[in-house]
């Protein structure tokens, strides 16, 4: 367990649980955390969840279902304030004792809740292509990720919801879920003796014991390019490319900052040049996976500039690999990093998050480490960088 001694006027209890990340299993742990935090047996609709909640003065949770590479990590967190403010020296231990009850202990799911969660998530892929942006984005991966499993949707196959069962949900709660490596993260004003009684309460805490996969397949041989006709007027531009650093790496903070260089934040040269400068989109960002070692470019533009714009994107990524960032690039982006890692401390679920982070990855690292490190110059990525245009895909959707 994890104790962030910090003066946020909020408790948070946090919760992870990490496993393989395999196709067999990401329907029911997509549905899992849905149904833990729904109802328990004590507290049986949804309805009375949250009358409890608001009896925990206005308590909440929150609930995430993420990859780290080759990792499905389920994260369930409860928030609600800091008992020593509202004078409830009760609070804590109410809270702690739902948060448990939440996590184990179920000896079934109800039939009822369960059938609304698979309605809901059938309703999600009947409208899919009516969603334009997250159907160019599951294309997208499903190509540039072929034969990984970023490739799939992390909530499964829609061809699984017809035989997934409430049954099935708990004999996956009892037979694997509850013997998934967990970390605890307890975040707030929390005192040794309130340390000791989260800590019995939650004893039962595994060590993570899967191993972190840092790592991607090598740039394809040839540009590979998809296009996909929908009945849209816009059109979207998702590229892809290798971009051989990872989370461990020395230079994985000059990657975070040359991402915001090309695309990662409103000062970028993508941003100024395609959309400002040439008019070519209407938005457009860079987004990049320490995980995987990748960098995504997205962009959403007219369909009749959907060629310019392409043609735009690629010549102002050959520049970076040819001439590399200029000085006033480094020095805006760097400042914007510098302040959005110092920022995150004003943030109880990133610290939480971080700590979790932390863990996996066994390495301790600091805010003054984040900062101090942005002073590595990317430069020398320039060269790095998509070394091979070859990995590059792009998918555009044009009606």
């Amino acid at each position: 367990m994890i104790i962030l001694n910090n003066d946020f006027k909020t408790i948070q209890l946090a919760a992870y649980f990490t496993d393989q990340d395999e196709q067999h299993t990401r329907l029911y742990r997509f549905l899992l955390p849905r149904l833990l935090t729904s109802h328990t047996p004590s507290i049986g609709t949804k309805k009375k969840m949250n009358e409890h909640l608001e009896f925990l003065y206005g308590a909440y949770f929150t609930t995430n279902i993420h990859r780290l590479s080759n990792l499905n990590v389920i994260q369930i967190a409860l928030t609600f304030p800091d008992p020593k403010i509202i004078e409830d020296a009760s609070l804590l231990h109410k809270a702690a004792t739902l948060f448990h009850d939440v996590l184990y202990d179920r000896p079934f799911f109800k039939e009822e809740l369960f059938n609304e969660e698979i309605r809901m998530l059938k309703e999600q892929w009947d409208t899919l292509k009516d969603r334009k942006r997250l159907y160019a984005q599951m294309q997208f991966h499903k190509h540039f990720f072929k034969g990984d499993a970023y490739a799939a949707p992390i909530s499964g196959r829609r061809s699984e919801l017809k035989s997934a069962s409430a049954d099935g949900l708990h004999a996956y709660y009892e037979d694997v879920f509850l013997n998934n490596p967990r970390t605890f993260v307890m975040s707030g004003r929390i005192n040794r003796e309130e340390e000791d009684d989260l800590r019995a309460l939650f004893q039962d805490e595994k060590k993570n014991e899967h191993e972190l996969r840092l790592f991607f397949r090598k740039p394809r041989k040839k540009l590979l390019t998809i296009e996909d006709q929908t009945d849209m007027k816009q059109a979207i531009l998702k590229i892809g490319y290798h971009v051989p650093i990872y989370r461990d790496d020395s230079l994985y903070t000059a990657a975070m900052i040359l991402n915001l260089v090309i695309g990662g934040y409103p000062e970028s040269r993508l941003f100024k040049e395609i959309r400002e400068k040439e008019g070519l989109c209407y938005d457009i960002q860079s987004g990049y996976d320490p995980y995987k070692g990748v960098l995504m470019i997205s962009s959403g533009v007219d369909v009749s500039m959907r060629g310019k714009a392409l043609e735009g994107i690629r010549n102002e990524i050959e520049k970076v690999k040819n001439h590399g960032i200029t000085e006033d690039d480094l020095r805006s982006a760097s400042m914007y990093y510098e302040n959005h890692v110092k920022s995150s401390l004003d943030r109880q679920s990133v610290l939480t998050h971080k700590a979790f982070i932390k863990d996996i990855l066994g390495r301790d690292e600091s805010i003054e480490e984040d900062s101090n490190s942005s002073e590595r110059r990317p430069r020398m990525m320039s060269v790095v960088l998509l070394k091979s245009s070859r990995s590059i895909l792009s998918t555009c959707f044009a009606g």
